[in-house]
């Protein structure tokens, strides 16, 4: 087998293994509430894959997913643990949903969703970068830094929404204009929209950022070891900010 075949062999073969220890550890849990797992998982299984519309809401569901992973994914290959993709993706929303609602109505498609979506990754990436600057200059540790930023990302979003932005007595912005809205898929009357191939996107493109661009290999040298790629040159701080 290849050196490639072979790293995409443990890669496959790390998510069967996560997948059954995690099915194995809820089977636990259902049999203690005195139900089959069997049946659990088959319900499981036939409401998100068994039509359409089932189909289509689960990837929906899986949309901000594939972002925070991304976002995970490429703290790790620098070497780090982004645990504040929760809070970030809480900030970029709200960000997102503000520059939305604050267009005017007659702003055509094509700037509005590139224009929320740039101010949401501005919003996002600023407080990722408070762990960052902390880690790279103080030596805190990152992991810490991210999970408590979460609770006050939290927290500061939602009373800047009670007292300024929110709807009253809603928990929810005003609406957003009708061209900075995704379309829809339309799979079978889901709310499934664009969002999802724009995910699939940064999939791909997080790929080559990482192994074809310059930049990403500063990234993983410095994943590897800080040491020897400030050595070679490249600015550590700034990567791990």
């Amino acid at each position: 087998m290849t050196k490639g075949g072979n790293e995409l062999f443990l890669q496959v073969y790390g998510v069967a293994v996560a997948l059954l220890v995690a099915m194995a550890a809820g089977s636990v849990l259902i049999l203690v509430f005195g139900q089959s797992p069997a049946n659990v998982y088959g319900v499981l299984l036939v409401e998100t894959w068994g039509d359409s519309h089932g189909i289509g809401q689960t990837l929906l569901k899986s949309t901000p997913l594939i972002f925070t992973g991304l976002s995970v994914a490429l703290a790790f290959r620098a070497g780090l643990f982004n645990i504040g993709c929760e809070g970030q993706l809480l900030v970029g929303s709200f960000a997102c949903a503000l520059m939305g609602s604050a267009l005017p109505e007659s702003t055509p498609a094509l700037l509005a969703v590139p224009l929320a979506i740039l101010v949401a990754g501005m919003a996002g990436g600023a407080l990722g970068a408070i762990p960052g600057a902390l880690r790279a200059y103080t030596g805190s540790h990152e992991v810490i830094n991210t999970i408590m930023l979460n609770f006050i990302a939290s927290a500061a979003v939602l009373w800047a929404g009670n007292r300024f932005f929110f709807v009253e007595e809603t928990t929810h912005t005003a609406d957003i204009v009708s061209a900075a809205e995704l379309p829809s898929l339309g799979i079978a009357g889901s709310a499934l929209n664009w969002s999802f191939v724009l995910a699939l996107a940064c999939a791909g493109l997080f790929w080559v950022f990482m192994d074809r661009s310059r930049r990403g290999f500063e990234l993983r040298a410095v994943g590897l070891s800080p040491l020897a790629a400030e050595n070679a040159g490249i600015d550590v701080r700034r990567s791990i900010v």
